[in-house]
């Protein structure tokens, strides 16, 4: 049995079912996400899918296989809209997950099935909930961008250079940023016996 895939036959419907409500109890989901990319690929059973979807959502860490298998039931326009409106919250939820463990190149794929269904005359369902998923991904983005700026003004932070000059009387300190620029300047007098 595959660790990442414990679902064996999936003509065993009912037994699969059971199967990833006992893993989705007992907290594995992340564990488990190959099983469950292979749930939503299986044509054969929309149960299956379905429950494959909806536990998705669940992920803490979803990671590409599943993103993927999610994204193309959205963009898959002779689906069934009810598999495709649980595809497109699962694929909005991962590309909303700070800690998604995705590749660049499966969450564009994700991003343009969300933007197909804008784009293309789709159920009204369908497109009223892509404009949500769409309004969702503006606000992760945003906010990805707010956390990348706050981490370059870190790094630059901590790359700052301290020169001290020493005059009679009085000490200088000028901070210098990454570009050699002087950032402030410090002018303390000495103390009687202050070390220089």
């Amino acid at each position: 049995m595959n660790l990442c895939d414990p679902f064996g036959d999936l003509r065993e419907w009912s037994r699969v079912l059971d199967q990833l409500k006992q893993i989705r109890d007992s907290g594995t989901l992340n564990q488990n996400q190959c099983g469950l990319a292979r749930l939503v690929r299986y044509p054969f059973n929309p149960r299956l899918r379905q429950a494959g979807l909806q536990a998705i959502v669940k992920l803490d860490t979803p990671a590409d296989a599943v993103l993927l298998a999610a994204a193309r039931i959205l963009a898959d326009v002779s689906a069934d809209i009810h598999l495709r409106l649980l595809a497109g919250a699962a694929v909005s939820h991962v590309l909303a997950a700070e800690c998604a463990a995705t590749g660049e190149a499966s969450r564009a794929e994700a991003a343009e099935a969300i933007g197909g269904a804008l784009a293309t005359p789709q159920h009204p369902a369908l497109h009223s909930a892509a404009h949500r998923w769409r309004d969702v991904l503006r606000r992760a983005e945003a906010r990805r961008i707010t956390l990348q700026e706050g981490d370059r003004y870190h790094a630059h932070e901590r790359h700052d250079t301290h020169d001290r000059y020493d005059h009679p009387g009085r000490q200088t300190t000028v901070n210098r940023g990454r570009d050699g620029q002087a950032r402030s300047t410090v002018a303390e007098p000495l103390r009687q016996g202050a070390p220089v």
